[in-house]
């Protein structure tokens, strides 16, 4: 039986079948981990974005703006396409106002699972905050009579309002120059 060479190619063919199946299964479990990790960065990103949004708003970070950061990671995360699970999102603010935030989900492997490969864990972290770049403000104001009265104060609140709001927003008042015309 030692000798005899009948045979040989199915047994070349066989192994090497099983080493291609090994080869692809791992690429399409690591690309579908990537398009998972991308896809959990981004919603990730966004929920950050919302909860600064809302802490904007309100002046706060609680459990209201907790659960918009979540709405929105929740919308953006679509872990049902890539099939995974425990899927989990925190988010937390800093006294500079900024949010940062984790999220993590497990993704089973579907072709490297014949071979005993694991469930892949994903972590990614996230952070918002708001920054004011030096800019030039340029307003176009009627001041005409049609403004005359309630319209012409409202006017002139308003840019006021908006001047404020800008100048709070600058968190490095040395390096950042708002002007205005």
């Amino acid at each position: 039986l030692w000798r005899d060479r009948a045979g040989n190619t199915l047994a070349v063919a066989a192994v090497s079948l099983l080493l291609l199946l090994a080869a692809v299964g791992g690429g399409v479990d690591m690309s579908r981990a990537y398009m998972t990790k991308t896809n959990l960065q981004a919603a990730c990103d966004s929920g950050v974005l919302a909860g600064r949004r809302a802490l904007s708003k309100s002046g706060t970070y609680g459990d209201a703006e907790k659960a918009k950061a979540a709405k929105m990671f929740n919308f953006n995360m679509h872990a049902a396409q890539t099939s995974s699970k425990n899927v989990s999102f925190e988010t937390e603010s800093h006294d500079d106002g900024s949010v940062t935030g984790t999220a993590s989900a497990t993704m089973p492997m579907a072709i490297m699972d014949i071979f005993g490969g694991k469930d892949i864990k994903l972590d990614v972290a996230c952070s918002a905050e708001l920054q004011m770049a030096s800019a030039d403000v340029m307003f176009v104001l009627d001041v005409t009579g049609s403004m005359a009265g309630t319209k012409i104060q409202g006017l002139r609140d308003a840019v006021r309002d908006f001047h404020k709001t800008v100048a709070e927003a600058v968190i490095n008042k040395d390096e950042t120059v708002i002007r205005y015309a």
